[in-house]
């Protein structure tokens, strides 16, 4: 490959621009259909009865509330005049149902307790396209009624919102975090021309990856939470592989003083590092499309596209560049100089020097950082997920202080045409007398004559005592005793808590099965890279002890609100369940790639020769750069990302970034070589016999020629595989 690519380097960028440019095109042009839902498990029976009530009783799940201030109360002429008039111009909206009021139905949990405003309610009908829509028209009713003061509020209206904030704050925090990044990489290299390569790659993958998901949209269901996925790992990824392969080129140039050697060997050793973390990130990623949720299979998507892009770009289009402006990739050449006296060297030496104490004090840490995960209360994400002070919070704040619970209620039962009302009688007094019920009833009548009323419905809503909020703790708990005394019967559950206890459901059956791909996909890899079961063992365990490290942090900063007034978000008192999945997955995917860099680089000098802690130093000195600067240049797009007003787009940018603090920190420079030093060269390397015979036929061929420098003070020798070639100073 590195061949044909310095023969035709100027064809190759040359395409390289068409595709990047057809590709933008594709991005400002397109239409948009990602989405903002996609938490729920849509063949759960919540989803199954949220179905059914909206096509016989809407008004029992409301999506759409319009607060409507009432300083003279609710029955003044005027004000219920004005009302009335709105709840008709809605109710005539094509894709609005199930409209009421507490003009038109003579309930009190429709009025606020304080009597300063009441509500209107209905439901939106079809997908989110078609909902965006209708929202659109009702806003636009909502502003023609100068009469009346009104807020808009309701799921629909908060999944609007956040889809709007989280693409303005994602395209503020690609503005931000590029010229940092370049910063950063301009400190690494000391040169322009070498900093701006990395930059270039991370660019082509996110526009290549976006063109991808919007054209992907047009046919599956794809969540514009995919888009954190794409900017950060677009950037962090790419930008990881661009900065391993230039270092190297620079090395090997310094050892050869031949491009083309140097790219030869640059492809044969940092290419193959490249090959090998993609393909695992690859395959850990696309395990998140086992999940029913496309709000997780949308990852999934975009990880396997980014990553495709960034290699892509990483092993052919930088050869090319690399090719094409040769010695001119300048600055400090301070790969070709020896290591032995580097801050990494001297600090892996001192790891190597008390391996079991610097691996008990790093584990002792990481354990007591996981220790909270312990605690986790999974939840579900609301308005509070947006900013104070936004319009549609304030509302739904306003709903939760100044109106009983029986506004909304904790569950829906889908009651089956034809059932006997003597028993449906019977269940709803079983469902009123458990602790935390308030009432069971049929859905309030619907101000819409073209709709039968009840008992045509078939529908019964259970209300909560005050006090009980659906998503909390204690409303999870009443709702699971309710789905338990309707399962009994042949009944479903609806409802919001009930959805979420599903997907709760839906994650903990296959998020076993997930996993066990990760941890699978990770020793094949380890080991097809090392040879070594051991390795490959110790290398998924470490980087399971950063990653439940990072949940733990996670759990203390969002569930319990540590820095919450720092970082600017209203703690909840949960974690929204499919979040943690989705960063075990994204982190442990990262990780494997700091951890790949370091044990491509041990192998590689292992079978050059060295002695195992020689070999360990050289490897850490060797990454430790890498890695460090990879990681700083990841933690400034994540960061970007977690500044986002957005709560759940900001633990998604925070909790990646610990992830890869963490591990780049603290488990790849001390955990990892003290791990090492305890094993020692013959465990290590260690393999039953027909496992290694897979290795040699499978695994990692060493063919590009490694320039690794001796001391300072003796020769240098530029080993490759088989032979040692002196090179005077």
């Amino acid at each position: 490959m590195s061949v044909s690519v310095a023969q035709r380097p100027t064809r190759i960028l040359l395409v390289t621009l068409l595709v990047f440019l057809a590709a933008l095109a594709v991005e400002l042009t397109a239409a948009d259909h990602r989405l903002a839902g996609g938490a729920a498990d849509p063949s759960a029976d919540s989803a199954l009865v949220a179905r059914a009530v909206e096509s016989v009783a809407p008004q029992a799940d409301p999506n759409l509330f319009l607060l409507i201030a009432t300083p003279e109360g609710a029955d003044d002429p005027g004000i219920a005049a004005a009302a009335r008039r709105l709840v008709a111009d809605v109710a005539g909206i094509d894709g609005v149902a199930g409209v009421v009021s507490a003009w038109t139905v003579p309930l009190p949990a429709l009025k606020a307790d304080d009597g300063s405003s009441a509500l209107v309610i209905a439901r939106i009908l079809g997908d989110e396209g078609a909902q965006d829509l209708t929202l659109g028209a009702v806003r636009q009713r909502v502003a023609d009624a100068a009469d009346l003061e009104i807020r808009v509020g309701g799921p629909v209206a908060v999944r609007a919102e956040v889809q709007s904030t989280i693409k303005t704050d994602l395209l503020l925090a690609e503005l931000v975090a590029l010229p940092l990044v370049l910063m950063v990489l301009l400190w690494v290299f000391g040169g322009v021309l070498a900093a701006l390569l990395p930059v270039a790659v991370g660019v082509f993958s996110i526009v290549v990856t976006n063109a991808g998901l919007k054209l992907l949209s047009q046919f599956v269901e794809v969540s514009v939470f995919s888009q954190n996925l794409t900017t950060a790992v677009g950037l962090g990824l790419a930008i990881d592989y661009a900065l391993l392969m230039v270092r190297r080129f620079r090395e090997e140039l310094a050892a050869s003083a031949d491009v083309d050697r140097a790219i030869t060997a640059t492809v044969a050793t940092a290419g193959r590092t490249v090959l090998f973390s993609a393909a695992t990130i690859s395959a850990v990623l696309a395990a998140l499309v086992l999940f029913p949720m496309y709000f997780l299979r949308s990852f999934a998507y975009a990880g396997v596209l980014v990553v495709a892009a960034s290699t892509l770009a990483v092993l052919v289009c930088l050869p090319a560049a690399l090719r094409l402006l040769g010695t001119r990739i300048g600055g400090r050449a301070t790969e070709a100089t020896s290591v032995d006296d580097s801050r990494w060297a001297r600090s892996t030496r001192v790891v190597l020097a008390r391996p079991h104490l610097f691996a008990l004090v790093t584990t002792a840490v990481l354990v007591a950082l996981a220790i909270p995960f312990g605690s986790v209360v999974y939840g579900t994400v609301d308005d509070r997920q947006l900013p104070p002070g936004a319009q549609i919070r304030d509302t739904h704040e306003t709903l939760r202080s100044n109106y009983s619970a029986g506004a909304l209620p904790l569950a829906s039962i889908e009651i089956p045409a034809g059932s006997d009302p003597i028993e449906i009688g019977r269940i709803s007094t079983r469902l009123a007398a458990l602790d935390g019920v308030l009432a069971v009833a049929p859905p309030p009548l619907r101000a819409d004559p073209r709709v039968s009323a009840l008992p045509e419905t078939g529908v019964l809503l259970v209300s909560a005592r005050p006090g009980i909020e659906p998503v909390t703790p204690e409303g999870q708990h009443v709702v699971d005793r309710i789905q338990q005394v309707a399962r009994a019967e042949g009944l479903r559950v609806g409802g919001d808590t009930a959805t979420l206890l599903d997907t709760k459901a839906a994650i903990g059956r296959i998020g076993p099965y997930a996993v066990a791909i990760v941890i699978l996909v990770a020793l094949i890899s380890v080991f097809l890279l090392t040879g070594s079961v051991v390795l490959a063992a110790a290398s998924v365990a470490v980087n399971g002890l950063s990653l439940t490290a990072s949940l733990g942090a996670i759990v203390l900063i969002f569930q319990q609100g540590h820095l919450a007034g720092l970082l600017g978000f209203t703690p909840t008192g949960t974690i929204d369940c499919t979040l943690p999945i989705l960063v075990v997955c994204i982190a442990f995917g990262l990780s494997m790639d700091y951890g790949v860099f370091v044990l491509a680089r041990l192998t590689e000098e292992h079978r050059a020769g060295l002695p195992h802690d020689r070999a360990v130093v050289e490897a850490i000195a060797r990454t430790g750069g890498t890695i460090t600067s990879a990681a700083i240049i990841l933690t400034i797009v994540l960061a970007a990302i977690g500044a986002s007003r957005v709560a759940a787009t900001k633990m998604i940018g925070i909790g990646v970034a610990l992830a890869a603090g963490v591990d780049a920190g603290i488990v790849r420079l001390i955990l990892v070589p003290a791990v090492l030093g305890i094993m020692g060269a013959r465990w290590t390397w260690w393999s039953p016999a027909v496992l290694r015979r897979i290795s040699d036929r499978f695994g990692w061929e060493e063919s590009g020629p490694p320039a690794v420098l001796a001391p300072a003070g003796e020769p240098e020798q530029a080993r490759t595989a088989g032979q040692e070639v002196e090179v005077t100073k």
